[in-house]
């Protein structure tokens, strides 16, 4: 069932352990609305910051459990620990990173860059002409663009916001091809059950090489892989279909699904964009 995690790791994103921390941080949620024990509560801070060190994406994850903090006091009675806990998991959207890149400022000497804006990702993932590794895909658009304002964030930010309204007139312009786009784009990105973690890596350009004839054919799209790949798609399905099932038989009778629901949807609107 974790294939895909095993693959990754050579794939140094922080994606296995940023993972492990924002699970845990949900179980630490769940444990502390159900409980109300100031260990869940510190558990679950301590976790998110850790998650959104390890990768900026987890933000996702944690803007789903301030949600579901907020559900939760609109549902039972608000108390001063429950409304230190919203905080506190708001707060880690923005402390540990800044703490973080404190300490490497006082440690250097040297400011450093916030880095490419955020807009220029939205440019990227919406051109519906970007079609280099599958729609929408990572092609370097914002790293070009960040080049050329000569690394000044604000002017950046500007032509960031000059190719999205581009990409908007693609769109208006072309609805057709704005529906295959965005259909392919979300097909690649949620039906690859091994999520291209056995065609990102190993990279023998940066060293990582592969020393055995059935490692070789099995990242390199030969019989081993297509196995690999039909079995992992069995697996997900199996999930998938599991979790629909529960949702319909016992989705009313637990609660703390929907905490998971948001984190997928939050991913699906992150990703899609």
């Amino acid at each position: 069932a974790f294939l895909p995690q095993l693959f990754f790791v050579l794939f140094v994103y922080g994606l296995v352990p940023g993972l492990f921390c924002m699970i845990s941080a949900f179980y630490q949620t769940l444990r502390f609305t159900r409980e109300g024990k100031t260990k869940n509560l510190i558990a679950l801070v301590l976790f998110c910051a850790g998650a959104v060190v390890l990768k900026s994406n987890c933000a996702i994850g944690i803007i789903a459990i301030a949600i579901y903090l907020v559900l939760h006091m609109l549902k039972e009675k608000v108390n001063g620990k429950m409304a230190v806990a919203l905080l506190s998991v708001l707060l880690c959207l923005v402390v540990p990173n800044r703490l973080v890149k404190g300490y490497y400022e006082a440690v250097t000497g040297a400011d450093l860059s916030q880095g490419t804006p955020e807009i220029l990702w939205v440019a990227m993932g919406t051109n519906i002409d970007n079609n280099d590794r599958g729609p929408g895909w990572y092609n370097s658009t914002n790293y070009a663009l960040y080049n050329q304002a000569e690394y000044d964030r604000e002017a950046a930010g500007e032509l960031g916001m000059e190719v999205l309204r581009d990409n908007l007139e693609k769109i208006r312009q072309r609805p057709k091809d704005a529906l295959d786009f965005f259909l392919n784009k979300t097909i690649s990105q949620w039906c690859d059950p091994l999520h291209q973690s056995l065609w990102v890596g190993p990279m023998e350009a940066f060293g990582q090489g592969i020393h055995t004839t059935f490692l070789k054919s099995v990242y390199h799209d030969e019989l081993p892989e297509d196995i690999l790949t039909v079995v992992c798609k069995f697996v997900t399905l199996v999930i998938f279909t599991g979790v629909f099932v529960f949702l319909i038989f016992f989705g009313k009778k637990t609660e703390g699904w929907e905490l998971f629901l948001m984190y997928f949807l939050g991913g699906l609107i992150f990703h899609t964009f």
